[in-house]
């Protein structure tokens, strides 16, 4: 007898320890290849997305960056609102974003720092590798999370992963100065911090950075705080759901809530100081030409059902809802995009129906997630649809195509219930396989968008936007 087979017949637990760290080396490679695939697809459209405003607000949020950076002090609202982009890398200014709260800002004025003496290129650039770093962090923390909720099917976690590494539209956030980005990272870190406190109400270290991560997001955008509301009712639920004692909820409630407001609160407390509004915003409603006005007031969103272009902006704001959820209308060749939208659509189809049989048949990872995160969330989607319709309808029609992008840090969670879906109407490998399918064909769009945008789109409009 060899002494590598007196080792394994004494120890007849090192076969499946052995076949445990087969498996997670089989894991980190397939997150590997994931990963580099992201990378891949938002290094060429990072490099691809022409500067100086050919994406929508860029300069705005690169205004604010180099703002920080320059000055060393936040921009107040009202100030350097300029029709020309340009103005927003000159001056520097934040123009209508100057509202936001400064969590992406901060990093990238750091970034701004370090590049201080490169071009003006070199440091637009720069801040949208940040972004596409925070995207990457972004997928490394929603990983994590599903471990969490697939430990006995973790390949599952890699499909999970895989459908958000190559959606179009988080591409898109990911490779350019997009302030969501930052919002997604945080969020991901409040749902796999909350997932581990929800497998062992003990982990008040994990408990407390969820707590954090809800104030980072906080710190992102206001279109965030109704899903910043639904992760505090996660973690306030699962508190006193725990069966410990009364004292030690109480405890774990001021950790929680504690950790939001020392990371966030301060902005908000300087929002009231600075403008005596908690929520204070650079656009009015009733400010902008586009916007609906009855005796020179704003409306409200019933009366302005009453007048056609009320209704027309109600079309554009509901349409816009699923249009601009996969990517920019325009990214995709016209002859592709019905057939395109229609197979896209199938994964709406297929999310509904398999919640509604997974929770029937009592699907254990679902019911696990749904009972602790699904009501939460939905209810704060619900809360931020409303005040997308509202905004869009009575003060900036604009806003209809920004819907994608406002539901973006959430998306992780939407992969997550369209995976466990699908295994609830396919049976374990047949879901697998339907997701993997759903990710070839995101792949395929991100492919026909790209060859779009630089065959067409760009040769077409990138002339005609100004160079600073």
């Amino acid at each position: 007898m060899t002494p590598t087979e007196a080792t394994h017949n004494n120890h007849p637990e090192g076969a499946p320890r052995e076949e445990t760290r087969r498996r997670e080396r089989t894991l980190r490679v397939g997150l590997a290849l994931i990963l580099g695939v992201y990378l891949a697809l938002a290094i060429r459209l990072l490099a691809l997305l022409p500067l100086w405003g050919a994406v929508h607000d860029e300069p705005l949020h690169f205004g604010y960056c180099k703002y920080l950076a320059v000055r060393g002090e936040f921009p107040r609202i009202g100030e350097g609102i300029y029709m020309d982009p340009r103005l927003y890398y000159w001056g520097p200014s934040a123009g209508e974003a100057a509202h936001h709260p400064p969590g992406y800002y901060l990093l990238g004025s750091l970034v701004y720092r370090l590049l201080a003496g490169q071009s003006l290129a070199t440091q637009n650039y720069g801040i949208r590798v940040l972004s596409l770093l925070l995207g990457l962090t972004a997928l490394l923390l929603l990983y994590g999370a599903c471990r969490e909720v697939f430990r006995k099917e973790p390949h599952y976690a890699l499909a999970v992963v895989a459908g958000v590494a190559v959606f179009p539209h988080w591409l898109m956030m990911s490779s350019v100065i997009y302030v969501e980005v930052f919002g997604a990272a945080a969020a991901m870190g409040a749902l796999w911090m909350l997932c581990r406190y929800a497998r062992n109400a003990e982990r008040w270290g994990s408990l407390c950075a969820a707590g954090a991560f809800v104030g980072l997001m906080a710190l992102t955008k206001m279109t965030l705080l109704a899903f910043c509301l639904g992760f505090a009712w996660v973690g306030l639920a699962q508190i006193w759901a725990s069966g410990n004692s009364r004292r030690k909820n109480a405890g774990q409630t001021a950790a929680y809530l504690g950790a939001m407001v020392l990371v966030a609160g301060w902005w908000y407390l300087r929002s009231v100081l600075v403008y005596g509004k908690l929520f204070p915003t650079s656009v009015l409603p009733g400010q902008l030409e586009t916007a609906i006005t009855f005796h020179g007031q704003p409306p409200d969103m019933l009366s302005v059902l009453f007048v056609p272009r009320g209704r027309f902006y109600y079309w554009l704001a509901i349409s816009g809802v699923f249009r601009f959820f996969w990517c920019p209308s325009d990214w995709l060749p016209p002859a592709t995009r019905p057939l395109m939208y229609s197979v896209a659509a199938a994964t709406w189809l297929l999310t509904g129906i398999g919640l509604w049989r997974g929770l029937r048949r009592r699907d254990e990872d679902l019911c696990w997630l749904w009972r602790r995160f699904a009501l939460p969330l939905l209810a704060g989607l619900t809360l931020m649809f409303f005040h997308y319709l509202r905004w869009t309808v009575t003060t900036c029609v604009q806003a209809h195509a920004e819907f994608g992008k406002f539901v973006q840090p959430l998306f992780g969670f939407a992969s997550l219930l369209f995976a466990l879906s699908a295994r609830a109407l396919f049976g374990s490998r047949g879901g697998l396989m339907v997701v993997a399918a759903f990710c070839a064909f995101f792949v395929l769009w991100d492919a026909l968008a790209i060859h779009h945008l630089a065959t067409v789109l760009i040769p077409r409009y990138a002339p005609t936007i100004p160079v600073p």
